[in-house]
């Protein structure tokens, strides 16, 4: 048995955006929505995992489209497109296996499932691993080395 001693107990930033964890609790035995994903541990555990739910900030400045009702100049309510600040939006989900201690992390933004390493625990976070297609060429090769 190894131990590892890791900063932060999940990845306090996902894909460039800082996120606010709550503290991990047994899971529900009922989930109305979303569905959680197969949450059975490598180690073949089959204790129910412990969740939690993780918040992304919005970037500073980030706003989104919306509308706005505004009363016309003949008393009829009409929507005008504007833009509003972002706001925090809870769509991370962390599965902790009770016997192992292994992390998962649901993306509900992309519904992927990651596996967490030690490297995704320090102040950088968890970042998406770059994927880059060889197309052949010399240069691909000399710009990976």
């Amino acid at each position: 048995m190894s131990l590892v001693l890791v900063k932060h107990r999940l990845p306090p930033v996902w894909d460039g955006q800082r996120v606010k964890w709550d503290k991990f609790e047994p899971s529900p035995k009922t989930f109305i929505c979303p569905p959680p994903p197969p949450s059975r541990c490598d180690c073949g555990s089959g204790n129910a995992p412990l969740l939690a739910s993780g918040a992304r900030e919005p970037k500073p400045g980030e706003m989104f489209a919306s509308t706005k009702r505004v009363m016309g100049r003949f008393g009829r309510w009409l929507e005008r497109p504007t833009l509003v600040p972002a706001w925090p939006l809870r769509d991370l989900f962390a599965f902790r296996c009770p016997d192992c201690k292994a992390d998962g992390v649901w993306d509900m933004r992309t519904d992927e499932w990651w596996t967490l390493g030690p490297e995704d625990y320090g102040p950088q976070g968890s970042e998406r691993p770059i994927e880059r297609e060889w197309s052949g060429g010399l240069f691909d090769l000399l710009e990976e080395s």
